[in-house]
């Protein structure tokens, strides 16, 4: 508990009860933003790291920076923490966190006296606090969230994302996959850049699953965006007079250039062809699994 006089030992049940309700716990009580007498220079301080705390963890608090707190000795016994000052609240209960305590506000209450003495220097430790969310924001783009990713997989929850978003929300198989034909052949349109906005229009007016239609939209990625051009290139060559024949080697930026109308026709035949066959192997393997289930 800081001692400057702002917290209330009767809220101290509320940390100790939500303690002993999930043992182990980093329970850290959460004052009222909004309450008269809040200093604006803590409101501001407050959701910055609230934001920052956030991108970190991906987990939402209503006050990180409280000094009310009730520590897991169990899980902090055996760590080595490197900041001394205010930033101490932020790398504790970002390191817990990814450690993967259950971190929790409970609300408590809140006096800032007229005679309050604080040793937040704003310069100084503000600076502290941004060098610190500038290096666990390195840490959890490099290491956090990669390594969440694998465990949520490993754990399960692809699977059961899959379950809820795709088979358990009213969406039939002739539906699905429909969303699959759709993004597909938006895919292969020539409207490099806008193809996934115009999809998911597209699919906002049909109803369809939109994240379906966006990630199969994403089939034209850099390495299969020369086959596209190249198919695109023979169907075309197929209506259009004067047909450049171009081999998959000798595919160019200045070839295709020098035969825009031919790959434009043939993009729009190659599109709803894709969709049929990717649309018609969706299906398939869509009533396959839902029939074993």
């Amino acid at each position: 508990m800081d001692t400057d006089g702002q917290h209330f030992a009767s809220d101290l049940p509320s940390l100790i009860g939500e303690e002993e309700r999930e043992p182990g716990s980093f329970v850290i009580g959460a004052r009222n933003l909004q309450a008269d007498g809040m200093p604006s220079k803590n409101t501001f301080a407050n959701r910055f790291s609230n934001f920052w705390y956030k991108v970190e963890t991906l987990i939402s608090l209503q006050d990180t920076q409280s000094g009310y707190r009730a520590y897991p000795l169990s899980a902090i016994g055996e760590m080595r923490f490197f900041t001394p000052r205010y930033e101490f609240e932020v790398e504790t209960a970002v390191r817990l966190a990814w450690r993967g305590v259950r971190v929790v506000n409970v609300p408590i209450r809140v006096l800032y006296p007229a005679d309050r003495v604080s040793h937040f220097r704003p310069g100084p430790d503000f600076f502290r606090i941004s060098v610190l969310n500038t290096v666990l924001v390195t840490i959890a783009l490099l290491w956090y969230y990669p390594v969440a990713l694998f465990r949520w997989i490993c754990g399960g929850g692809l699977r059961r994302w899959l379950d809820v978003n795709l088979f358990h929300n009213q969406e039939t198989a002739s539906r699905l996959s429909g969303a699959v034909a759709l993004g597909l052949g938006m895919s292969v349109l020539p409207i490099w850049g806008g193809q996934t906005a115009v999809a998911l229009f597209v699919a906002h007016v049909l109803r369809l699953n939109k994240v379906v239609v966006g990630a199969f939209t994403n089939l034209s990625l850099p390495p299969v965006i020369p086959l596209i051009i190249y198919m695109s290139m023979l169907l075309g060559g197929l209506v259009v007079s004067n047909p450049v024949e171009l081999s998959l080697e000798d595919l160019t930026r200045e070839s295709v250039e020098g035969s825009v109308v031919q790959y434009v026709v043939g993009a729009v035949m190659l599109s709803p062809l894709v969709a049929l066959c990717g649309g018609t192997v969706a299906y398939a393997l869509i009533r396959l699994f839902t029939s074993r289930r």
